[in-house]
């Protein structure tokens, strides 16, 4: 069943030999500055979304869901109670 196996790739010669110099040292190459320039980006934008939001206090959604249920339920009781009371009272 050797033919359901994967062929191996060749090894090269000098491993890594495309990013690391001979001594051992990571070359410069283009996509190293392209990853830190938009990777100084991504930290600039982040900063300016942090400092736009300083002093707001965002609210979660569930928790905008789960405070306007108290409000209605406690006003519909309320509503509810002051019914009974005048109905009682006549």
């Amino acid at each position: 069943m050797s033919f359901l196996r994967p062929k191996p790739k060749p090894k090269k010669a000098y491993p890594n030999s495309d990013r690391f110099g001979e001594d051992g040292r990571r070359l410069y190459t283009a996509y190293d500055d392209a990853a830190k320039a938009a990777k100084a980006a991504k930290a600039a934008k982040f900063a300016k979304a942090v400092e736009a939001a300083k002093g707001k206090k965002p609210i979660h959604p569930v928790k905008r869901r789960r405070q306007s249920l108290l409000i209605g339920g406690a006003s519909l009781a309320a509503v509810w109670g002051l019914l009974m009371y005048f109905i009682g009272a006549g």
